[in-house]
Parts: structure tokens; sequence; C-alpha cells
């Protein structure tokens, strides 16, 4: 795994996996340790949402202007989140490169990782997104 530099984060990043219910290749995968902080992959966030009971969710729009997710808890529709390009500029993310490759993938992080805090916390655990703590994420490998 190219993202672990040691033993101690290998260890971390599997108990970190284990606490919210993932198996360790997944963990090692999936779960990112930056500048000391345990970072889930917006893949594993969306997933853990759709593995849930309880919570859910639907696209409702996304293409590389505004990214929409609508949420749902037992069937029942909670909230919305969103993030849109004047979101990203605000953000200052407009220059930095998977956001510009990739801008509908960064979207949707973005809208799944916030709408998962506010609506689904027991589901995020209170953890970041690799990008909202400054690294950009594709397919699973750092791009500092």
């Amino acid at each position: 795994f190219q993202n672990i530099s040691s033993k101690e984060q290998a260890i971390a990043k599997v108990q970190m996996g284990r606490e919210i219910g993932i198996g360790p290749l997944t963990s090692l995968r999936e779960i990112f340790v930056i500048q000391g902080k345990l970072a889930l992959s917006a893949t594993l966030i969306a997933g853990l949402i759709k593995k849930s009971k309880i919570y859910d969710y639907i696209i409702e729009r996304l293409d590389n202007e505004t990214a929409i997710v609508a949420f749902t808890k037992n069937k029942e529709f909670i909230g919305r989140s969103s993030f849109t390009v004047e979101d990203m500029t605000k953000a200052g993310l407009a220059n930095k490169d998977n956001w510009s490759k990739y801008r509908r993938n960064m979207l949707f992080a973005r809208a799944i990782s916030n709408g998962a805090r506010w609506y689904a916390p027991e589901v995020l655990f209170g953890g970041y997104t690799p990008d909202e703590l400054g690294m950009d994420i594709i397919d699973g490998s750092l791009n500092e």
C-alpha cells in the first residue's frame, strides 16, 4: 500500500476500520493518515452510508458544476448537501490539481462528506476527508 509509511500508521488505520465496522484491507486502502489525523475517503464514507441499515443517500445532481446529495433516515428525507463550483472557489480549491482534473468527483466527495457529518454523524465518526486536510486523493493514491 503506497499510502502507508510506518507500522504505526497501518495499525492506526486497521484499528479505525475495526471501530467503524470495516475490514483490514479496506482500512489500509481507504483510510489515510494526514498530519497525524485519520481521514476517510469519500468512497468509504459513501459505502458506510449505503451499508447502514438506518441511513441512505440519493444523488440528485452530479456534474462539473454541482453535486447535490439527498439523505434519508429510515427511508424518510432528512436533508440535502450540495457543493458547487462557487463553494470550491470560496474554499480556495479551484487551483488544486485534482479539483481541475476530477472536478465532478471532488464536488461529490465534499457533498457526501458534509452531508454525512450533518445528517449521519454516527456513520462518519467525526472523521475528515483527505481534501479537508489539504491532500488530494484519487483512486486510493495521495497527490501532494
